[in-house]
């Protein structure tokens, strides 16, 4: 997978930490192929979800409380990706 570096990108993913929804807020960026991806700490991919949309709420009550990645990907490129924490 490929990261994108040459572009400042307005990507904001909240609150963090998350209790039951995320929101993550794409701005301009909104393509039509655009995946918010969430793993664990070991690297497994839990879900993932289309964005479509500049505001996306994501339900994260299947999370347990912890450390989590997550990733916006547009095909094989990761646009951002940072920690999130799951109360």
């Amino acid at each position: 997978v490929e990261l994108l570096e040459n572009e400042i990108l307005n990507i904001a993913v909240f609150p963090n930490p998350v209790e039951s929804l995320v929101t993550v807020n794409v701005g301009p960026q909104l393509k039509p192929n655009l995946q918010f991806l969430v793993f664990d700490l070991s690297g497994k991919k839990l879900f993932q979800k289309v964005i479509s949309t500049i505001y996306t709420a994501i339900d994260c009550t299947n999370l347990s409380a912890g450390i989590y990645i997550w990733k916006l990907t547009n095909g094989d490129i990761v646009l951002s990706s940072g920690k999130m924490v799951k109360e």
